[in-house]
C-alpha cells in the first residue's frame, strides 16, 4: 500500500470519527431538536457546535432537555457496503477495496454479494463472492461476525487462472445517522491462486496458497 492510499485511509477515518463526535440531541420547547456537541451548559445557557462547524446558544429555559442521539435504523432491507483496507502477511501486502451490495433481513442477519480489488504476489484479481454477517446485538450500532468466499478472477490471464478464497472477520458497526454506519474489522483471508509461468522454453503452472490478515474499515448505507 503507498502512501496515496493510507493517507485516504487516514482522511476518511478521521473524518468519520469526527462526525460521531455530534451525538447530544437539544430538546426544545418549540417542539424542535438539534443535534451537535453540547460545549457549554449552565443555568442561563446551552452551548453547542453542529456538524457543520456552527455554534448555537439556547436560553436555558427554552430547552427541554439533553439526549444522546440514536439513529432510527431499519430492521430489514438493502444494504450497500464500501470499505478499504490491508491485506497482510507472508509475502506482499495489498490494498483492497471491496463493494458489496446485499440485503438485511432483520437486526442479527445479513447476507450480499460483492466484487472488490487486490494484489497477490505481485498479480491484480478482482475477488467476486458472496458474504453472511451476524450482529450480536438486536440493534443497529453491534459488534458482528462475518464470513465470505469466492473466486479471484484475475486481472491479465496470461499470468494467473485466478482461484478460490475464503475469509472471517470480527468487527463493529456504528451509525452516525439513520442511514450512514461506521464499519470497522479484523479478519483472516485465505486464496488458492493458480499461476502461469511462460517461458520461451518451458510453460508450466504454480500452485500458490496466500494465508493473510485483514485489516478493514469503511461505510454502510441503508
Amino acid at each position: 500500500m503507498n502512501m496515496k492510499n493510507a493517507l485516504l485511509i487516514l482522511v476518511v477515518l478521521f473524518g468519520t470519527t469526527a462526525m460521531g463526535q455530534y451525538k447530544d440531541l437539544i430538546q426544545l420547547k418549540n417542539g424542535s431538536s438539534v443535534r451537535g456537541r453540547v460545549i457549554e451548559k449552565n443555568e442561563q445557557q446551552v452551548k453547542i457546535r453542529t456538524r457543520d462547524g456552527s455554534i448555537l446558544v439556547f436560553n436555558a429555559a427554552d430547552v427541554i432537555g439533553i439526549d444522546d442521539f440514536r439513529p432510527e435504523v431499519s430492521s430489514s432491507g438493502y444494504y450497500l457496503d464500501a470499505g478499504m483496507g490491508l491485506l497482510g502477511g507472508p509475502g506482499r501486502g495489498s490494498f483492497s477495496g471491496q463493494l458489496v451490495q446485499g440485503y438485511a433481513f432483520s437486526r442479527h442477519w445479513q447476507a450480499g454479494v460483492g466484487l472488490g480489488f487486490e494484489t497477490a504476489a505481485f498479480n491484480s484479481y478482482v475477488p467476486v463472492f458472496a458474504e453472511g454477517k451476524f450482529n450480536w446485538l438486536n440493534k443497529a450500532t453491534s459488534p458482528f461476525v462475518k464470513l465470505m468466499g469466492g473466486y479471484m478472477v484475475p486481472m491479465n490471464f496470461t499470468q494467473s487462472n485466478g482461484g478460490f478464497t475464503l475469509g472471517a472477520a470480527l468487527g463493529y458497526t456504528i451509525y452516525l445517522s439513520h442511514r450512514l454506519g461506521l464499519t470497522t474489522s479484523l479478519g483472516y483471508r485465505f486464496a488458492r491462486l493458480v499461476e502461469r509461468n511462460n517461458w520461451w522454453w518451458d510453460e508450466f503452472e504454480t500452485i500458490r496458497q496466500l494465508n493473510r490478515f485483514e485489516v478493514r474499515f469503511g461505510l454502510t448505507f441503508r
